[in-house]
């Protein structure tokens, strides 16, 4: 399968919390996890149990030595052998400061793997 995302990936093992909410807004389920990989438009993070694709979700994620909070939501679930789930989150709403940390902390690994 040709790739389709616009925005390389970044291997990287962080922190991540959210809260999960239905159409509505009233709050489905906290949750934590680690993420796999991080670009500028979402992550790919791994948990044994997921919301449903298209859950909206509120997304606390460590980034070096600050934590930043961005809107997402679940844009693919797939099990994996060891019956982890691979969740991937499509950013949305991001605020400009929280774009800027994020960016320069993917910029910054990058340069580190050349």
């Amino acid at each position: 399968m040709a790739e389709q995302r616009k925005n390389p990936r970044v291997d990287s093992l962080n922190l991540v919390t959210f809260t999960s909410f239905d159409d509505e807004g009233v709050i489905l389920s906290n949750a934590y996890s680690r993420t796999l990989n991080l670009s500028k438009e979402g992550m790919l993070i791994e948990m044994r149990q997921a919301p449903a694709i298209n859950t909206l979700i509120l997304i606390s994620l460590g980034i070096g030595e600050k934590i930043i909070q961005v809107q997402g939501k679940i844009a693919r679930v797939e099990t994996q052998p060891d019956n982890l789930l691979q969740v991937g989150i499509s950013f949305i709403n991001v605020n400009p400061y929280y774009q800027k940390v994020l960016h320069d902390y993917l910029r910054a690994k990058e340069e580190i793997k050349e």
